[in-house]
């Protein structure tokens, strides 16, 4: 009779599943809802998974052979060019290309270039380098000893270097000179340019324009008069502007 009296009574059983529904109200995320067995979306949902038990896995389908690069097409053979019956290229065809930036001369030191001015031949020479640059002129002239020294030069009592102070050594650099004075603008303005003697390269300082009647029609000449050994007076052909 005390054993049956100090045991428990049993707790009812709507109890203890008021506090299962306690207990899972708490973990509401934890255990979703499972649908009803009997409702259409547990049927769509179990046939679906049916069928992807049954379909095979798809293996991937295999990746294409990469293409091979294009050839670059071949470049056409140059058409060979055909001289003129004179033998001369066509001027389109002959196009020579032009150095127009500085002087390379200006790359060197100057102490180099010093050196350059003094192995000059003859002061005609240095003169013509003088003229292509002014920072040539500008280096000559601060050294006096450079063209004073030179074969041709002959203006000590003046201490300049022109044209006037220089005497032509060469026959080619008589050429040169009338040359130069043919193919100048000044010459076409009727101005005159200097000119040397063909016996002893005498540079003419100036000129003396006349007037003569040829055979035929009039002209305008230049004349220089020369007083060397064997010396004639000069005469030559220009058009007055």
């Amino acid at each position: 009779m005390e054993s049956e009296e100090n045991t428990p009574p049993p707790q009812p059983r709507s109890q203890s599943s008021t506090n299962w529904r306690q207990k899972s109200s708490l973990h509401v995320s934890a255990f979703p809802p499972r649908p009803k067995p009997n409702s259409f979306q547990t049927a769509d949902w179990l046939g679906d998974k049916a069928r992807r038990q049954a379909q095979p896995t798809p293996k991937p389908a295999p990746k294409p052979a990469p293409k091979p690069a294009p050839k670059p097409a071949p470049k056409p053979a140059p058409k060979p060019t055909t001289p003129r019956k004179g033998g001369a290229l066509p001027q389109s065809e002959f196009k020579p290309t032009y150095y127009t930036g500085p002087p390379l001369l200006l790359l060197l030191p100057v102490e180099l270039r010093l050196e350059i001015y003094k192995s000059c031949e003859t002061a005609f020479t240095l003169l013509l380098l003088s003229q292509t640059h002014p920072r040539f002129r500008a280096e000559i002239l601060d050294s006096p000893r450079i063209f004073t020294r030179l074969p041709g030069y002959v203006g000590k009592l003046t201490g300049k270097f022109t044209l006037r102070e220089v005497r032509l050594k060469y026959r080619s650099e008589a050429q040169l000179l009338s040359q130069m004075g043919n193919t100048s603008k000044v010459r076409r303005g009727g101005r005159g340019m200097p000119t040397a003697c063909a016996k002893c390269f005498h540079v003419f300082s100036g000129s003396q324009w006349i007037t003569i009647r040829p055979k035929k029609g009039w002209g305008s000449w230049e004349r220089w008069e020369c007083g060397c050994v064997g010396g004639a007076t000069l005469f030559k052909f220009a058009e007055r502007g």
